[in-house]
This record gives structure tokens, C-alpha cells and sequence, in this order.
């Protein structure tokens, strides 16, 4: 067995350029050539090799078309490739899942990664590995190891360690180590952490209740945009071009071109650009 080819095929798996799945097809068919021809014949490098397996490999996926799972109530689903993804009820993902869209409306738990063009949950989902898709749509709880998505809606509760999407929007609370998009939009309702906020334009809004007029708040170290409007929010530092700090906000410095700083607020130190 070559111990450079299982090297460079693990270094794929593990960099996620091919799926689990992949990595034990490819390693079983190089296996059964060694059995047969005794050794692989060096006419072309491992790389080369290698390389030519992935590919094979991607293709043939392609071509074994996607199939549909639907389900209600209790359903596993097995690590694979899909088309269309349904379940109402209790659905368990065992591994790695692609798909076009995959829509679940009640408990979730995935062990894998899940990449999609459409996420959908209405409930409590739990992904062990990140979800990558162009649009992601949540409602309840979400939690993920990382979440990369175009466009972002999040309704409830939202839990990872990096969220990067291009328009995210969280009605609700979010705990995370980094939040970066072009466009983010917050209504903080309950307590919310997050350690950096990067983006282009950002609004971070409290909630408005009857009895209480702010039910939100936000804690993070480093705010960082070109305009930035925040309230009931607790940070080390806020730096942008147009920066507005509203009500119930206590930061340490904020730096800007413009700045506006409500009385219902504390800032430390004020930097001009």
C-alpha cells in the first residue's frame, strides 16, 4: 500500500474537498487495484493519480442522480446525496449530507455537515458539523458549529462559532465568535454574545415590549463597519465611517468620521478620523 497516496487522500477528507463517503470509495477501489496488479504501475505520480480518482469519483456522483427522502414522524436519514430533503417530526442525519434543499419541521440532529442550496428548520436543530448554503431560514433553535449562508433569517435562538453570510438577519438572541456580512440586521430579544461583529452596514435594535421597552441586549468585544447603528449594546470597541450609538449602549471607544452618541448612553473615549 502507498503510504503517500492514503496521506494525500486523507489530507483531502480532512480539508473537506470530498466526503467521507468519497475517501472510502476511492481508498477501496486503489485497494482492490494493488490486490490485483500487485503494485500500481508508476506511469503517473500519486498526485496525478489521485487526482484522476477524485474526479471519477465527483462524476460519478453526479451522474447516480439525487434521490428524495421524506418522512413523518421518527426517521433516520443515512449520509449521502439528495434532491429534496423532507421531514416533519424527529429526523436524525448519521453523516455528511448534499442536497438541493432539505426542510425539516421539528427536531433535528445531524452529525455531519450539511450543504444545500435551501435550509429550512421550524423547531430545535442541532448540526455537529457547519451548514453551508445560499439560503438559510431558521425558526426556534439553531445550533451549528459554523454556519455560511448568501442570505440569513434566523427567528428564535441561534448558536455557533462563525456565522458569514452576505444579508443575515436574527430576530431573537445569538451567541457566536464571529458574525461577518455586508448587511447584518439584529433585534436583540433576551441576552446576546457575540466577540466580533464585521460588516458593511449593521443595525442592532432591541425588541420592544409592553411592560419592558427594551427586551434585548447585545455583549461584544469589537464592532467593526462602514454605518453602524446600535443600541442596547455593551462593547470594548465600535469602528466605522457612520457610526450612531442609541439608547441603553455602554461602550469603551468608539472611533468614526461621524458620530452621534445618545444621552441614554456611556461611551469612554470618542476617537475623529
Amino acid at each position: 500500500m502507498n503510504d503517500e497516496f492514503i496521506r494525500k487522500l486523507e489530507e483531502k477528507h480532512r480539508s473537506g474537498e470530498i466526503s467521507r463517503e468519497t475517501y472510502e470509495d476511492i481508498l477501496q477501489r486503489y485497494q482492490q487495484e494493488v490486490e490485483q496488479t500487485g503494485a500500481k504501475e508508476k506511469n503517473e505520480t500519486t498526485a496525478e493519480y489521485l487526482d484522476k480518482a477524485v474526479q471519477n469519483a465527483i462524476k460519478e456522483e453526479e451522474e447516480s442522480g439525487k434521490k428524495d427522502y421524506k418522512c413523518a414522524g421518527s426517521c433516520t436519514i443515512p449520509p449521502g446525496k439528495y434532491g429534496y430533503i423532507s421531514g416533519a417530526g424527529s429526523v436524525s442525519i448519521t453523516g455528511d449530507v448534499k442536497a438541493i434543499k432539505l426542510s425539516v419541521a421539528g427536531s433535528l440532529h445531524a452529525k455531519g455537515y450539511i450543504k444545500v442550496e435551501s435550509f429550512k428548520s421550524a423547531g430545535s436543530a442541532k448540526i455537529e458539523g457547519d451548514i453551508i448554503a445560499e439560503n438559510v431560514s431558521a425558526a426556534g433553535i439553531l445550533n451549528a458549529r459554523n454556519l455560511n449562508g448568501e442570505k440569513v433569517r434566523i427567528g428564535g435562538a441561534l448558536v455557533c462559532d462563525k456565522i458569514i453570510g452576505e444579508n443575515v438577519s436574527i430576530g431573537g438572541s445569538v451567541k457566536a465568535k464571529m458574525l461577518k456580512g455586508e448587511e447584518i440586521k439584529i433585534k436583540l430579544d433576551g441576552k446576546s454574545e457575540v466577540d466580533e461583529i464585521k460588516g458593511e452596514k449593521i443595525e442592532i435594535k432591541s425588541k420592544r415590549g409592553i411592560i419592558r421597552r427594551f427586551s434585548g441586549h447585545l455583549k461584544s468585544k469589537k464592532i467593526t463597519g462602514e454605518n453602524i447603528y446600535i443600541e442596547s449594546t455593551t462593547a470594548d470597541l465600535v469602528d466605522g465611517e457612520n457610526v450612531i450609538v442609541g439608547e441603553r449602549c455602554n461602550i469603551g471607544v468608539v472611533k468614526g468620521e461621524k458620530i452621534k452618541i445618545s444621552e441614554k448612553s456611556t461611551v469612554g473615549k470618542v476617537i475623529r478620523k
